[in-house]
């Protein structure tokens, strides 16, 4: 009775983890000119890999862009800065105005050219309720065009007959000179609230939200590296596993940090100067990490970088696993901008307007096995330059124990190896006293194998296809989940 208790407890666990598809659809679109006001835009709909749709929407795309679906992957609302769309590609109720300003006016017809400056979380106590956090750049600032506030914007999906409306819009959080962009999110240690970090400009401070039942407060901390010191885009993301934070831009390099997502804090930087990497006069680049949070990826314009971050040197495990290769598509396919999606691939847009975007086919393989396949999709229409994906945290992540000294096992604190995997796989013996099941999902959620109270650390995986799977580890007080790779 005990296990069975246990295994409904897990079932109800898992479907909620793992069926909020917030992040399901994304949106891109060329600004172009010419008529009529609304125009084809193009739906990356991933249900469960990738398909290509499309919406009628007057909305453009640049390098700000935000998107939001319900926990069942039903699109809701997008926004590129300048305005609210609702679900049928209309301006929301309310939603026109976003960011009002020079900047908002100036770029009206593009959307607002901040990459990661919106990101949509869903309210930690509503389900009808969203919060847009945003910002704009200053076009009086110094250097220009550095945004001076962050402010939110709420939207309620009851209004407008399930549409949605806005009923709250630009109400400030604080005032402050920001970096270009790298606004990012993770999930609270109580799996319901969100922390959103900002970075300072030239600085080593951030500015560290908390959006709970409640509502939003924010304070200041520092810690590491001064970033900054020129306005280059860069990019800023949390691994999918919480553990880490990551940035880079072209000024500072790479930085990466150990993050306790319960109280908020950073810790353990390591970094890698800029002059490891090649970067074109441009000096874009971004950042993402592949789904078991092993392996970040570093982009900029001319090449992608893996580092593994269960190597004992991470800095220093550095592998260069593409180059730009001046294909035209029509114009320049470089490597700009990475996101990680809900398959576990990792996209890539380029910083020129085209019809090409680049792709990491298998990024929690080591090396050249990642697979990065460049200007590898080719799409019926052309995107703007330096169009970038949805901002998105990663909506599935679990909880972990915030109060006692037991904490959340991951891959890299279980100890799971080897890893890749052939015929069998051992984690960290000392999780056994506590131990009630072990159970192993495929990527499409089903129950590949299923070991309660284990005798010992070794699970066979002779019977295992290649692939990516999920291992949750059932305690008397907890689940924890991971991931595992299976390649014989």
């Amino acid at each position: 009775m005990k296990k069975s208790i246990i295994a409904v407890i897990y079932f109800l666990s898992f479907c909620s983890i793992y069926a909020q598809k917030h992040d399901q659809h994304w949106l891109l679109g060329y600004y172009g000119s010419g008529t009529p006001p609304f125009r084809e835009r193009l739906i990356f709909n991933f249900n469960p890999t990738l398909t290509l749709d499309s919406i009628q929407t007057k909305m453009n795309f640049e390098e700000s862009n935000a998107a939001i679906s319900n926990s069942g992957g039903r699109l809701l609302f997008f926004t590129n800065g300048n305005y609210i769309a609702d679900a049928t590609g209309d301006t929301m109720f309310n939603g026109d105005d976003l960011n009002h300003g020079a900047c908002s006016t100036a770029y009206s017809p593009y959307g607002i050219p901040l990459p990661q400056s919106e990101i949509i979380l869903p309210s930690p106590g509503d389900t009808n309720i969203y919060y847009i956090f945003h910002m704009t750049c200053d076009m009086q600032s110094t250097p220009a065009g550095l945004p001076q506030k962050l402010m939110y914007t709420v939207v309620d999906m009851t209004l407008n007959g399930g549409l949605g409306g806005v009923t709250q819009k630009n109400v400030p959080i604080f005032f402050d000179q920001l970096v270009y962009g790298q606004m990012t999110s993770c999930k609270h240690g109580n799996g319901s609230d969100w922390w959103i970090f900002v970075p300072k400009y030239n600085s080593n401070a951030f500015h560290r939200i908390l959006l709970n039942s409640s509502g939003i407060t924010s304070d200041t901390i520092q810690y590491g590296l001064i970033h900054g010191g020129q306005p280059h885009p860069g990019g800023a993301v949390f691994s999918p596993d919480g553990e880490w934070y990551s940035r880079y831009d072209a000024n500072t390099g790479l930085s990466l940090m150990r993050f306790d997502r319960c109280n908020g804090l950073l810790s353990d930087e390591l970094i890698r100067d800029p002059s490891n990497f090649l970067m074109s006069n441009l000096m874009e680049g971004g950042v993402a990490f592949s789904q078991s949070s092993q392996f970040l990826y570093t982009t900029t314009d001319l090449e992608t970088n893996q580092f593994d971050v269960y190597a004992s040197d991470i800095m220093n495990s550095q592998i260069q696993v593409a180059i730009y290769d001046t294909f035209n598509c029509p114009f320049g396919s470089n490597m700009a901008w990475p996101t990680l999606a809900p398959d576990g691939k990792i996209y890539i847009t380029a910083s020129s307007g085209n019809y090409c975007i680049s792709y990491i086919e298998q990024p929690d393989l080591p090396g050249l096995a990642c697979n990065v396949v460049k200007h590898g999709i080719t799409l019926p229409m052309a995107i703007s330059r330096s169009a970038t994906f949805p901002n998105n945290p990663n909506f599935r992540l679990g909880s972990k124990d915030c109060t006692s000294g037991l904490q959340d096992f991951s891959l890299r604190s279980l100890d799971i190896f080897p890893n890749p995997a052939s015929s069998f796989f051992s984690f960290n013996e000392n999780i056994l006293p506590v131990l009630k099941s072990i159970q192993i999902y495929s990527v499409e959620g089903k129950l590949m194998i299923q070991v309660d109270y284990p005798e010992n650390n070794l699970i066979n995986t002779d019977e295992f296809p290649d692939g990516i799977y999920t291992i949750t580890l059932i305690t008397e007080k907890k689940v924890f989940n991971g991931q595992l790779i299976i390649m014989k």
